[in-house]
């Protein structure tokens, strides 16, 4: 893979995309052990409460975290300052808390599960300050320190989790004790490295103030919404499941769907990897260059999507089996059926940063929203039908809306002339 790479004649490229493989992978070798901590050691219910946890937090804490990394990323003239991103972020963490507080109260789970959900809120808010540390890290090319940093948490997760629920006989105590760990890891090591790099930026061209944050926002904005609706379209199959087959279901369906990260590593890797150059061609005009990058990366997303697809069709039951346990082998099918909505799942991933890298960030919306309407339509008429397996119908029929609307915006895109672009931008 980074011999095709290769071909853009960048060994930085190269770099950085091993940096951001590594980084990603960690992570997503961490969410999957954190997961086969609770299916092993817990119960299919906790494994469901913490779906549910996932599924109630992650769409608002998306829109709060507003994709302000690559807006970091993409900001190649400094037009805001990282003390702008940083007050943004911390006003719109403080609004997903108080959101997820009074979503809480509104549907009244059983304790236990509101203590699952406010864990994992903790979790992803404290991953949102180091998140916004990886934008200015990435944007300077410490592609390095990222990967150091992922890796040391993708370490200490896992086990602060089966700490907690060995000592505790509680998901929510694991929870609590993995924030702890990427508190730490954010106070001592990122931190440390972002401090020089902020100092040493250019003074921003808007003033500092409030009029700079409240401008920030309506940029960014869209971007958040559009994180918001992808992961509606993971997370509303989810819900559905929830209300109508129980948390038990639920919780083989996210173990299930859990098992489509690791492709998604990889995706996520080239997609991060290859923003900046992407925009770089795109702002220079030089659209030849943009399109060959793109077509590098959806080829090498195709192939991904391939390998989980077979691995999921031969030997899917015998993986299930192995990760899990053998009760989750009884749902081989379903896991079949989302290693292809996985495949096109990282197709659209790659079409959105080509999207993102072309700053077409309102125009996502209406895009997303429609793969989200029909990913809750089908939800909504499958999934009381045919269960698991139309939930995974549901998915499939929503991420190939958003890929083939991703890829009529690009084309559409670049028939308009450049006068038209930017006004649509």
């Amino acid at each position: 893979m980074l011999r095709i790479f290769g071909a853009q004649g960048s060994a930085a490229f190269q770099s950085h995309l091993f940096f951001a493989f590594s980084g990603n992978l960690s992570y997503a070798l961490s969410q999957a052990a954190m997961l086969i901590v609770l299916a092993k050691f817990g119960t299919p219910a906790m494994v469901g409460q913490f779906g549910l946890g996932l599924a109630l937090t992650t769409p608002i804490v998306l829109l709060s975290k507003l994709q302000l990394r690559s807006a970091i990323v993409t900001d190649v003239k400094s037009e805001y300052s990282f003390t702008d991103y940083a007050r943004l972020r911390l006003l719109a963490t403080v609004f997903a808390m108080l959101v997820v507080v009074c979503l809480l109260a509104v549907i009244a789970p059983a304790s236990g599960t509101i203590f699952v959900v406010l864990a994992v809120a903790l979790v992803k808010a404290i991953e949102g300050a180091s998140d916004l540390c990886s934008g200015i890290l990435q944007k300077h090319g410490q592609w390095r320190s990222i990967a150091a940093a992922a890796c040391i948490k993708g370490v200490l997760a896992p086990f602060a989790l089966w700490a907690g629920l060995w000592w505790f006989v509680s998901p929510a105590a694991g929870l609590f004790c993995v924030a702890g760990c990427y508190l730490a890891v954010l106070a001592l090591y990122e931190s440390r490295w972002v401090r020089p790099l902020v100092s040493g930026e250019p003074e921003p061209a808007r003033p500092r103030g409030r009029a700079s944050v409240k401008s920030l926002l309506g940029l960014t904005l869209p971007l958040g919404i559009v994180a918001t609706l992808l992961s509606l379209n993971v997370n509303l199959p989810r819900y559905v499941v929830s209300a109508h087959l129980g948390v038990e279901a639920l919780g083989y369906y996210t173990a299930l769907t859990h098992l489509m990260v690791t492709g998604n590593t990889v995706v996520q890797a080239l997609g991060q990897a290859g923003l900046s150059s992407l925009a770089r061609s795109h702002g220079s005009g030089d659209r030849e260059s943009f399109l060959r990058l793109l077509g590098y990366l959806l080829l090498a997303a195709l192939l991904v999507g391939l390998v989980c697809l077979s691995a999921a069709l031969f030997f899917g039951g015998e993986i299930l089996s192995f990760v899990y346990r053998k009760n989750y082998a009884d749902y081989s099918s379903v896991f079949v059926w989302l290693s292809a909505g996985a495949l096109l799942t990282y197709l659209s991933s790659v079409l959105g940063y080509a999207l993102t890298a072309a700053r077409l960030f309102r125009v996502q919306v209406p895009l997303y929203s429609a793969a989200a309407a029909v990913c809750l339509i089908g939800s909504l008429a499958w999934v009381p039908s045919w269960g698991l397996t139309g939930a995974a119908y549901a998915t499939i029929a929503g991420w190939a809306t958003a890929a083939a609307g991703s890829a009529a915006v690009l084309l559409r895109s670049r028939r308009q002339p450049a006068a038209g672009r930017v006004a649509e931008a």
